[in-house]
């Protein structure tokens, strides 16, 4: 078990890594990582640990939606963001990381049984950032809200005192109330999308708000950006491997202050965690 957590560890860290890189660029002031061996701090008792969990593992998997960040090219494989970055992680490991295409209930289903290695739908509020091993963002969404053609839904105001559908176990819900204060609704949880959109259409919701990059799935038609305030975070998570505590700490992959856009970054890459019922639901 204790192999499971050094590779979980520097699996988190690297992608918080790659992140970063992303929105550094070519600017030269961080070393360039091309192999986890190159991560600032790594021991040479976490390599010989990821070296072995490597020699029993071919593969890991990468749960996602299907969304404009990963979705189906003509000839049947997998393109967009998740894609491109399961190959950065394959490349820096060593070992392939599969994007997965899985529904909301299914990925969350997976990845607390295990069965799911990693995904990047999550986003890390309180209530998940205990159940799960959680980097900070690796991609910031907007949303976008659906609705039955009859709605008089326009702008913001017009959500107030309506029901709402959201997915369940999201943020977003809470992310509109932070950013709008002054706005209430009621909320209702759908356990994917094909039963958020079962719920609209009979009336059980007034409408249903989603990450904007849903819809390159679905062919609804009343559907627009909402809420430009709001943007939700997603990290790479992965299930807690039944450790009370993340080992070990990664205080020094970076000094504090060196992360652009993450400002509240402690010197640690991921967040300590506690075990998990195995359903998760």
């Amino acid at each position: 078990m204790k192999i499971n957590n050094k590779l979980i560890c520097l699996l988190l860290s690297a992608a918080l890594l790659l992140t970063i890189f992303s929105s550094r660029g070519n600017s030269g002031e961080l070393p360039d990582i091309s192999s986890y061996r190159d991560i600032p701090g790594v021991t040479d008792e976490e390599i010989t640990a990821i070296e072995e969990l490597k020699s029993t593992r071919q593969s890991f998997s990468y749960g996602s939606l299907l969304t404009k960040e990963l979705f189906l090219l003509p000839d049947g494989t997998l393109a967009g963001f998740t894609a491109m970055f399961c190959e950065l992680m394959s490349d820096l490991f060593g070992v392939p990381f599969v994007p997965m295409l899985r529904s909301w209930d299914s990925l969350k289903i997976g990845l607390d049984e295990r069965v799911i290695d990693f995904t990047g739908d999550l986003s890390p509020t309180p209530e998940l950032m205990p159940l799960y091993f959680m980097t900070y963002p690796i991609a910031e969404r907007s949303l976008i809200i659906f609705t039955r053609d009859d709605s008089k839904i326009i702008t913001e105001d017009d959500v107030g005192g309506l029901r709402i559908g959201f997915l369940e176990r999201t943020s977003a819900a809470q992310s509109i109330l932070d950013a709008y204060p002054a706005l209430t609704f009621e909320t209702e949880g759908a356990r994917n999308i094909w039963d958020a959109f079962e719920k609209l259409r009979s009336g059980a919701i007034d409408a249903f708000v989603d990450d904007t990059v849903e819809p390159y799935s679905y062919d609804i038609h009343s559907f627009q950006e909402f809420f430009p305030l709001v943007y939700t975070p997603v990290s790479m998570t992965t299930a807690n491997p039944n450790s009370l505590r993340l080992y070990p700490s990664w205080t020094n992959i970076f000094p504090r202050g060196e992360l652009t856009g993450f400002t509240s970054y402690t010197g640690q890459a991921i967040t300590n965690t506690r075990n998990m019922d195995s359903t998760g639901l």
